[in-house]
This record gives C-alpha cells, structure tokens and sequence, in this order.
C-alpha cells in the first residue's frame, strides 16, 4: 500500500507540470536535425544504377556547416565518378543546399562517402545534401547507412544533435534478358596532331561509327594554366564526324592534354581514351613567317590510341528511368563498359 508521502510528492509534481503547461502552453521540446537517405525503388537488379538522394530536414535549427560519412555495400555496389576530369572518386555536388562543399570523395575498396560542406547562408528546412550514383554488382540485401562517430552537424559553431535513419534495399538476380534488351557496338576513331596555332581556335574531331549510337560527344581539354579540364560540346558535322573547338583564348603556348566522352543511345557513357590517367596531347606554338603549324599531320609519337572499339549491352526497362537523373546530374562518369584499344 502506498504511503501518504509518495502520494503527497506525486501529486504535487503533477500539480507543478500542469501549472507550468498553464502559463507557457506553446512549450514545445527542440526536435532534432535529422539526416535521411532514399531511393526511388526498395528493389532493383544486377546491373542496375540506383539513384541514392542524401537528406538533412534542419528541424527548427539553422545549420551552417556539415561533415559527413556514410558506408555503402563496398562487395555488391560500385560508386560512379561524377567528375572524370579530377583524379579519385567524386560526389556530385551540383545539387547540395550548401553553398560550399570542400571535400566529396568516395571510396570503393572501403565502402564509404565523405561529403564536408558550408553555407554562409543558414540551410533550413528539408534540403539536399548530394546526390550519388551506384551500379549493382551483386544480389542481396544492401544497407545505405550514416556513420555517425564520424558525422557532425554545426548550428554555427555549436556542434547540433542529430537524428538519421539507413535505407534497405534488396538487390535481385538479373534474370534472362527482356525482349527490349539493347546491344551497342561501335569505335570511336581520333588522329591525333602534333601542333597548333597558339591564340587561334583550334579544331578537333571525333568519328564514332555507327554515328547513330551516339547521344551526346564532347571533348574535354586542359592548357598548363588550368587545374581542372573544360568541356566542349561536339556538335555532328557529316555521317560519322562529331566536331568541336577550344576557342583561341584557352589555346596558349605549351601543352593541351584533352580526352573524348560519350553519351550512348543506351544512355551509357564512355571515356576515350578508356583510362583515366591516358591524354591525348597537342603542342600550342607561334608560327614562324610563312609557316603554318595548325594541325599538323604529323601525328604526335606518344599518343598511341587511334581507335577504340565498344561492346556494350544494356537492358533497357520500362517505365520511368533513373538515366535522366543520372544525366542531370553527371554528363560523362567513368566508363561503364568493355573497352578495347587497338594500338598503331
């Protein structure tokens, strides 16, 4: 049986909650910021691209400054490059609510995201952190996931509280192939020259044969002034030849690396030369009296890819895509394919 003295205390605390309810009734308890990760589906299959969008609703805080780790499924998915023109890894950050991101790199040997970012301007409200592109190796399940030891959320300075919640998705067999089911083959063919006019326009084209698998071409050029490489649209100039410009500005005196990429017509993209590290090069020079360097014939000794030849087979689904996505968000990631370099 209860005593007098506890029900004496109870009662008085009851009384206590209710007189403070009384006089301030639009209490309410601070929510957290909460970090979310979706997809658009729950299930997808080997081969496919998920589309991952990386949230944070602020709650009633104003945050200014985030540092982000997320883990991923390293064994049945692999990070797409947003940005092939920058050595590593890179998240996109075109569609992130902070105005400054600082570090966006990806990891596949370990399974992990690293996105660090800043915005003068408080971010409120439920917002985009990034958005990442993953392709499905293997089936199972697979768990998008914060890792919060090493996850910050600042309110200015003040290191805020937070909430998050993982997505799990379920990754199928890819079974037989649908009767939509889609091959594309083609060679994309490039002479490289040995020099050009410095300050003058200079021409290149690209000949991807059949013309007609080609969605979208684009050269990517960087002079020894510039840290990162510029994209040029190349725009279809005959059957097979897609041509483009870097405009006399950009052409100074000394080296221009540069390299090609395609859209497929099964929205697929292809980096030639095939690996990263391998340029086209060209010299930029002044032309003598009487003299005309402009794309020479002579093709330059140390670039050795001439043609590259395409085998890819994409099955395309019905309904809506998460190709467009992935084009809004990245034009050319690293090549998704079976690439074969036929060396002079």
């Amino acid at each position: 049986m209860l005593n007098s003295g506890f029900l004496n205390k109870v009662t008085t605390f009851l009384l206590l909650v209710i007189i403070f309810l009384l006089v301030f009734p639009n209490t309410t308890f601070a929510a957290k910021p909460t970090i979310s990760i979706s997809t658009e589906k729950d299930e997808y299959k080997v081969g496919d691209q998920i589309a991952v969008v990386y949230e944070i609703n602020t709650a009633d805080k104003s945050i200014n400054s985030v540092e982000l780790s997320f883990s991923f499924d390293k064994d049945k998915l692999t990070f797409q490059d947003d940005d092939i023109a920058t050595p590593g890894l890179q998240i996109s950050k075109s569609s992130s609510a902070f105005s400054t991101v600082t570090k966006n790199v990806a990891d596949n040997t370990i399974g992990q995201l690293d996105f660090n970012a800043t915005s003068v301007t408080p971010v409120t409200g439920e917002k985009i952190l990034f958005q990442a592109v993953f392709k499905v190796e293997k089936p199972g399940v697979v768990l998008f996931d914060v890792i919060s030891d090493f996850t910050k959320v600042y309110e200015g300075v003040i290191k805020a509280d937070f909430d998050f919640s993982s997505k799990e998705i379920t990754i199928l067999e890819d079974g037989a192939q649908s009767e939509t089911s889609q091959n594309i083959e083609f060679s994309m063919i490039h002479t490289p020259h040995k020099t050009t006019n410095a300050n003058e326009n200079a021409s290149f084209s690209l000949n991807v044969i059949p013309a007609d698998k080609v969605s979208e071409a684009r050269l990517y050029y960087k002079n020894e002034t510039t840290e990162s490489f510029v994209p040029v649209k190349l725009v279809k100039s005959g059957e097979d030849s897609f041509d483009g410009q870097i405009p006399a500005a950009e052409v100074t005196v000394g080296t221009i690396q540069y390299f090609f990429g395609i859209i497929d017509t099964n929205n697929a993209p292809h980096r030639y030369p095939e690996a990263n590290e391998q340029f086209f090069d060209i010299a930029a020079e002044y032309k003598s009296t009487g003299e005309d360097l402009t794309l020479s014939d002579i093709p330059v000794e140390n670039n050795p890819v001439v043609e590259q030849s395409v085998t890819y087979n994409n099955t395309t689904k019905t309904g809506p895509e998460d190709y467009v996505f992935l084009l809004i968000m990245s034009l050319f990631l690293p090549s998704l394919v079976f690439n074969k370099i036929k060396n002079n």
